[in-house]
């Protein structure tokens, strides 16, 4: 699939023709996940069980890594990323909050 610029005088973009913004979205999904996968879910889930919580928020503790990974793999990178990282992100921290309390 060729650029075919020249006759129409619009810049068609082809994720062929141009692999630095395909590959730019990609990474950005893969930080989002690794830092919820890798950092807050561990530490959410250490909170959780050093405080003695129950199984109610190690389920919603799931849930918000979940609602990080699935939305950001599904549409591969866009406006979605941002909001439900932070949507995790807070509902994280809630659950943490709620395990002090709790205790």
């Amino acid at each position: 699939m060729a650029n075919r610029s020249y006759r129409s005088g619009k810049k068609v973009s082809l994720s062929i023709s141009n692999p630095g913004e395909w590959s730019q979205d990609l990474m950005r999904t893969w930080m989002a996940i690794a830092v919820m996968v890798a950092f807050f879910f561990p530490l959410t889930i250490t909170v959780i069980l050093f405080n003695g919580s129950g199984l109610g928020l190690i389920l919603t503790a799931i849930l918000a890594m979940l609602l990080v990974v699935i939305p950001n793999l599904w549409t591969k990178g866009s406006h979605y990323l941002l909001l439900s990282l932070w949507i995790g992100i807070a509902m994280d921290l809630g659950v943490i909050i709620t395990s002090f309390l709790i205790k």
